[in-house]
């Protein structure tokens, strides 16, 4: 065999081999891309069963802006709350600042939901629905709220307790809109009284939830009181208990914001509308 033929047949399995290289790069490219196709269709797959999973208990789409407080909540928002609040939220009986329920209901939805809820006080020792009504007319301030707690009428007048509670509810409704409330049915009524059965009325009409501490305190009451009518550090620790019960069920729900537009439950309340 001479040298021009050596020359040729190690030509000829140079470029086999050539082609042989370029035929499995391109075998490995698409079955790199075939993989990679894979991939994305299993994430796909994947994202499109935790979408239906969430939908399933997730009914509405996460917004900041339209989202209520316990939808906020369950997305992960950070939420604001204002407590107009008498006696029973002022916290005088606990042996510390940080023992009063309005300081262990931020830190227990903090715990609860890994979000910050900053929390304002409206709190005047034995002030009455009709006080805090025209407390709320007479508010000037641009800060919004996802959650106002009620924690009032130990003080009013049986007769007018309903008209007031009601002409306060609406006032909060008109500074600030469509956002979720929750009344507090304070423990020292002791049983159902008018006053309570008048709150559950105006919140079921008005589309609030309610904690009831009546029911909280019933069969400690002595043990969570002081001087038989303060809550102590074991009464405000059944304050925050019984809220966040009502705040995690409502989460749970998915409960929305209230209705923006609700008739008068009692005609005299209309009185009140201008002050």
């Amino acid at each position: 065999m001479n040298s021009s033929t050596v020359r040729n047949i190690i030509c000829v399995l140079i470029s086999l081999a050539g082609i042989l290289y370029l035929v499995i790069g391109i075998r490995q490219e698409k079955a790199a891309e075939t993989a990679k196709i894979a991939a994305v269709r299993e994430e796909q797959k994947q994202a499109e069963s935790v979408s239906e999973a969430v939908d399933e208990k997730h009914p509405w789409e996460a917004d900041e802006k339209t989202d209520s407080f316990y939808q906020k909540l369950i997305d992960g928002f950070d939420v604001n709350i204002l407590v107009v609040g008498d006696t029973f939220a002022d916290g005088s009986a606990a042996s510390a600042v940080e023992k009063r329920w309005t300081n262990l209901l931020p830190k227990a939805i903090a715990d609860a939901y890994d979000v910050n809820a900053n929390l304002k006080t409206m709190i005047f020792d034995d002030n009455t629905s009709y006080s805090f009504y025209t407390l709320v007319k007479q508010m000037n301030t641009e800060e919004s709220y996802d959650l106002v707690i009620i924690c009032s009428g130990q003080y009013d007048a049986e007769e007018t307790s309903t008209v007031h509670y009601e002409a306060l509810i609406r006032a909060l409704r008109e500074k600030f809109g469509d956002i979720n409330m929750i009344s507090i049915l304070e423990h020292a009524q002791k049983d159902y009284t008018p006053k309570i059965t008048g709150i559950q009325s105006l919140a079921e009409h008005y589309g609030l939830q309610t904690a009831d501490t009546v029911e909280s305190f019933r069969e400690e009451y002595d043990p969570y009181t002081t001087y038989d009518f303060f809550p102590n550090d074991e009464g405000h620790q059944a304050y925050c208990d019984t809220l966040m019960g009502v705040i995690k069920e409502n989460a749970d729900a998915g409960t929305g914001r209230t209705a923006e537009s609700v008739d008068f439950m009692d005609g005299r309340a209309a009185n009140y509308e201008v002050l």
